[in-house]
């Protein structure tokens, strides 16, 4: 039998074991993930723009982490707002309920913006940007579950010229997430994060002011633009007050015109954004102890130069150039802050289709569709049929609403009257699929591009009726530069790759990967739980073994 002495050491023993396990479960895990958002990026600027990309940007990433060239968005819309969301939630829209950037909300009967919040304010800024916050997010995102699992002790932040490219990523326990007003041209946030901005970020603004990144924008240095491109001039938009496309650019000179808000349309500002990501990882103490962070950094100006330049200009060309410069001096500040014991992943919120009268110009069938068109179409359809001008309520990114209570007041049946609008719908020159609330919510589709329809589907935020365009076809009221937002290839396949700390060198993975893999192979390098609405399958097995 043992003594009181002899099992007080065994105790000693099993808790001293127990501690070092711990120790060992903590040390075996990065200090800090960085995720990096491209916006609009399409995976195949990886190649077509490669030869131009120096040997610390993408290359070292690729060369030096693991890739997967075949990652896709499994829903639609292909959009900004549902795009973050899936990413740092692990889910898509059916779970996380960001149905797009705008919905119709039927109880407020007025369109709703995806990180809107009446009940906060802004704590810095000239307008009412700062009223946001992340309260339209269903389940959580990897950062909140990370909270949990620290009991709060982990840090979260999160940054974006778009505010809601910096509101979702950062989910509900956020530290700080910080977004950009162009009126005031100062970085801000909403009350509800902080009461008071950070002393660092006004010193940050005092020596790195926005008007200090209103340069000439020129060719890169070294940069050889492929004649084709400029030919690409005429299906591009112009900044206002000045009527030519084409290098250069004047920023000083167009901000008089467009003020801070031209800056979104030039490489400078990301450049301006991975500037306040370096200071915001110094400032907030990532990385100084053992419980991991996470840090989302959301570049938007390669999506606000996408839609206004295109895919196939010269402006988006020299822009991934000199992101690819600014993104190793990035990756260099890492290694040197934190020694290695970081993970990085790369990716893209969705991808961008070319400028449809350019498509024309190279033979490819192309055409625009006339949304303003289609309402009144859908207006005299319904009043034809069932005599009333207030059953429509709403058209907004491919999603028809109708007034129910207007229906129930007439004695119709909601499912009959979404049929007969979807066959309606379904002869309009321009549409390729029709769907209504009803099919989706008791159908199981698995064809394409059904099956993305009904992963984007929301059943108290989307519409009666939702439909997606034939390919290559886009809005006739924007015939220059290029938009996003459909289930086709050029709009869901996006980049993805992991690097740093424990993941796999050099490798290619070419199998077909979701976008809503990443949360969850987040969650299991931190040893975390995963996101509510998170069904998918981890990719740790590919990124860790050789």
């Amino acid at each position: 039998m043992f003594t009181f002495p002899d099992r007080m050491k065994q105790f000693l023993l099993f808790m001293a074991v127990i501690c070092l396990y711990a120790g060992t479960q903590a040390q075996d895990r990065p200090l800090v993930v960085v995720g990096i958002v491209v916006d609009q990026m399409s995976n195949e600027y990886l190649n077509r723009f490669n030869k131009d990309f120096g040997d610390d940007g993408f290359r070292k990433l690729m060369n030096g982490g693991t890739y997967f060239p075949n990652t896709y968005f499994n829903y639609v819309p292909t959009a900004t707002g549902p795009g973050h969301a899936s990413i740092y939630s692990g889910s898509n829209p059916s779970g996380h309920g960001i149905v797009g950037n705008r919905w119709f909300d039927r109880k407020e009967s007025a369109l709703t913006y995806c990180v809107s919040d009446r009940n906060t304010k802004g704590v810095n800024g000239e307008s009412t940007v700062g009223q946001r916050s992340p309260t339209n997010l269903k389940g959580a995102a990897i950062g909140d579950m990370l909270k949990l699992s620290s009991s709060g002790k982990s840090k979260v932040y999160s940054l974006s010229i778009k505010d809601r490219s910096a509101i979702l990523p950062g989910g509900y326990r956020a530290d700080l997430a910080l977004w950009w007003d162009d009126v005031s041209g100062k970085w801000t946030t909403s009350d509800y994060y902080v009461g008071k901005l950070p002393d660092w970020l006004d010193e940050f603004e005092k020596t790195n002011a926005a008007d200090n990144y209103l340069f000439t924008w020129n060719y890169d240095e070294g940069s050889n633009i492929d004649v084709d491109l400029k030919n690409h001039d005429a299906f591009e938009e112009s900044f206002k007050g000045s009527e030519k496309t084409g290098f250069p650019h004047d920023l000083r000179a167009l901000y008089e015109v467009e003020g801070f808000g031209v800056l979104k349309y030039s490489p400078f500002v990301n450049t301006y954004t991975f500037d306040l990501a370096k200071t915001m990882i110094r400032k907030s103490g990532l990385g100084t102890d053992y419980n991991p962070d996470i840090i989302s950094i959301s570049f938007s100006g390669t999506d606000y130069i996408g839609h206004r330049f295109g895919p196939y200009s010269e402006e988006i060309r020299d822009t991934y150039i000199r992101f690819d410069r600014d993104l190793g001096d990035f990756i260099r500040f890492l290694e040197t802050e934190f020694g290695g014991d970081f993970v990085l992943f790369l990716t893209s919120d969705h991808g961008v289709m070319p400028n449809s009268e350019f498509l024309k110009s190279t033979k490819i069938q192309s055409q625009r569709f006339d949304y303003k068109e289609l309402k009144l179409q859908i207006k005299d359809q319904l009043k034809a049929r069932y005599g009333s001008e207030n059953i429509f309520m709403s058209l907004v990114e491919n999603q028809v609403y109708l007034n129910e209570e207007e229906l129930k007041r007439l004695g119709l049946d909601v499912n009959s009257v979404e049929d007969f609008l979807a066959d309606f719908l379904q002869g309009i020159v321009g549409l390729n699929v029709v769907l209504t609330a009803h099919d989706l919510m008791h159908k199981n589709y698995t064809r394409f591009p059904e099956v993305l329809i009904q992963n984007g589907f929301e059943k108290e935020r989307s519409g009666n009726l939702v439909f997606v365009l034939e390919p290559f076809t886009d809005d006739a009221e924007y015939t220059k530069g290029a938009g996003h937002g459909s289930p086709y290839e050029y709009d869901r396949h996006v980049p993805l790759i992991f690097y740093g700390r424990g993941i796999t060198k050099g490798k290619c993975y070419y199998g077909n990967v979701d976008i809503t893999q990443i949360a969850p192979s987040i969650a299991d390098i931190l040893k975390i739980s995963r996101p509510p609405f998170c069904t998918s399958p981890s990719l740790t097995d590919i990124i860790t073994t050789p």
